[in-house]
């Protein structure tokens, strides 16, 4: 069987189950969760279809509740790609489940990048984060003070909501000093932007551009994981997106609360009655789908957001000095 050309990670969504109800997040909370055999004929078939190099994506829901499922998927597919250079993995998590013996498992997998969650300091943080019995959201991050200096596959998604996109680059700033180098600025999307929260947006960014552009030589310089990692539209990752049921499709935006009801009208196959070529060009007809039933007020102000989100990852490749493009090249 000749393999087809695809440059897109195989996304599990391994459950949606969460231990948190954070104010901005779009994802549908149910008990539904992958199971193992889905979830090994996924990437059986992502290996055996697709030319490498394999990328494959753990996202929920919280994906540490069904941390053993995650640990099979690794093992199963380390023992069956090509070859296991051109293998690796990542996997997004609120934190809330995260102990020095489970972020060990992720740093000693060279070929594992742990996202966290991580908005800023505890004010920001815990805004709009609140947890299933009142935890605190943000007492976990205790556990990253463990790290190594500026661990290469540890990363942190900063959420920049209306509510806090004042605080940004202070938020960002805290998040550099606790030792994370590389940071993905996410604008949350898929909610409506007033006009001041716009024009904030902007300001706060440039800012925080002229912040990195300036740092002394001896200090670290950070990752915006944002220069490396383009979507094809706003928030939602496309690839073989494999739902907890087995059902295919090409982007995750099947997880969207007001998009969840509708999601067969988006299916592409599935992992038991398997057609490759279904994945292949389909972002327009993706993008056509989020805008029959996403509020058009929110829409047009998130497209708004997003030009000002590139215009900021620009800014930071034009500006950056070779040190970082070096350093950009290496992840």
């Amino acid at each position: 069987m000749k393999m087809i050309d695809y440059d897109s990670p195989l996304i599990l969504i391994v459950t949606y189950k969460c231990n948190m109800r954070c104010a901005y997040c779009p994802v549908q909370k149910i008990s539904d969760t992958m199971k193992t055999e889905t979830a090994l004929k996924a990437v059986e078939l992502y290996l055996k279809n697709f030319q490498g190099p394999h990328h494959i994506r753990f996202i929920g829901g919280e994906p540490l509740l069904v941390m053993e499922l995650v640990r099979e998927v690794v093992r199963y597919a380390g023992l069956h790609a090509a070859t296991e250079r051109r293998l690796k993995f990542d996997l997004t998590t609120n934190g809330m489940l995260l102990t020095s013996k489970l972020l060990d498992y992720f740093l000693d997998n060279e070929k594992f990048e742990l996202i966290v969650s991580l908005d800023g300091p505890w004010e920001t943080h815990s805004a709009q984060r609140t947890t299933k019995g009142k935890r605190d959201s943000f007492s976990w991050s205790k556990v990253l003070y463990s790290l190594p200096p500026h661990s290469k596959n540890i990363a942190a998604n900063k959420v920049v909501s209306p509510g806090n996109v004042e605080t940004l680059v202070d938020d960002f700033k805290f998040i550099y000093e606790m030792g994370l180098r590389r940071i993905n600025i996410i604008p949350a999307y898929y909610v409506f932007w007033p006009d001041r929260a716009i024009a904030a947006l902007k300001n706060n960014l440039d800012r925080l551009c002229d912040f990195i552009s300036k740092l002394p030589q001896d200090k670290p310089v950070p990752i915006i994981k944002n220069t490396f990692q383009r979507g094809h539209f706003p928030l939602f990752n496309t690839g073989m997106v494999i739902d907890t049921d087995g059902i295919v499709y090409s982007s995750n935006h099947i997880m969207y609360r007001m998009l969840r009801e509708k999601r067969m009208e988006a299916a592409r196959t599935s992992v038991w009655n398997f057609d490759a070529s279904t994945l292949l060009g389909r972002n327009e007809e993706d993008y056509v789908f989020i805008s029959k039933y996403i509020d058009h007020r929110s829409l047009i102000t998130n497209r708004i957001v997003d030009k000002i989100l590139t215009s900021f990852v620009e800014q930071i490749i034009e500006k950056s000095n070779a040190p970082f493009l070096s350093q950009l090249t290496d992840t």
